[in-house]
């Protein structure tokens, strides 16, 4: 899957007259994702004032329609306030990201479906990495090979890092909204459909035998590092494509990933 996604971003890189298209495209996917999230976001303040739910009952609706938000208004005020453009890559892979965690969080498909919260991270990972090596190749292409491994564990180190970043948020989030992105509450019969300022379903005595197996009490951790272990998976498949293709389609990365117009500079 990622090898035929880098394949068809390479036509489209390659061809110059996709400028104006891309900006077009660029505008369009912000709209619509902006749009669909103050939707939401409207749509749930009414149903809260109507009464017609409680704040545990559409948390998760609430949450994406906060964090899609946040993420569709970045790149309008960096480009209004600043002047920095964020390209097309990263509005796609931002858009589609924010897009299969929404999809997820509204329809529950991180219970549901149990490789949806594997598919994201590893996605994240190889992702991140992606456009960390991207910015450093568009500020200057690398030469030579030790220059390429700097930039290569750069880019590693910024995904993993993001990775870790994402964890805190997981935390955070779960504590001030009583969420329950970081699993700690069980998926069997003590749910209580993910919110973690209620109690837990089920008796004392259950609730105590299953945290007193290694299946109970290493519940939480077991999820934080399968987040963590999949987007280091998901960078190794970056650093292999690379490798074996990436090296082949140099203008792919010469595209300046973040455009500063007073740093703009022609690529040779």
């Amino acid at each position: 899957m990622f090898v035929l996604l880098f394949v068809c971003e390479c036509r489209i890189i390659d061809n110059i007259g996709m400028k104006k298209a891309k900006i077009v495209i660029k505008r369009g996917i912000l709209c619509v994702l902006l749009s669909m999230y103050v939707a939401m976001t409207v749509g749930v303040i009414v149903l809260l004032a109507m009464g017609k739910y409680n704040f545990a009952e559409i948390k998760h609706v609430g949450a994406s329609s906060l964090i899609g938000l946040a993420v569709c208004i970045t790149p309008i005020f960096m480009w209004r306030v600043f002047r920095i453009e964020f390209s097309l890559s990263i509005i796609l892979f931002g858009g589609l990201m924010i897009f299969l965690n929404t999809l997820g969080e509204v329809f529950n498909l991180y219970y549901l479906l149990s490789n949806w919260d594997v598919i994201l991270h590893i996605y994240g990972g190889y992702g991140f990495a992606f456009l960390a090596f991207g910015t450093f190749y568009s500020v200057k292409q690398p030469r030579g090979k030790r220059q390429v491994v700097i930039y290569l564990l750069g880019a590693i180190a910024i995904s993993v890092a993001i990775s870790a970043l994402w964890e805190i948020f997981e935390y955070a989030t779960d504590g001030l909204l009583g969420t329950n992105m970081q699993k700690t509450i069980p998926e069997n019969a003590l749910f209580n459909d993910g919110f973690t300022r209620e109690m837990l379903a089920g008796t004392d005595k259950e609730i105590a035998d299953f945290y007193r197996s290694p299946a109970g009490y290493m519940y939480a951790i077991r999820d934080t590092m399968e987040d963590l272990i999949c987007c280091v998976i998901g960078v190794s498949v970056f650093c292999a494509e690379y490798l074996l293709v990436g090296r082949r389609y140099p203008l792919r990365y010469q595209e300046t990933f973040i455009k500063v117009p007073a740093a703009e500079r022609s690529v040779q």
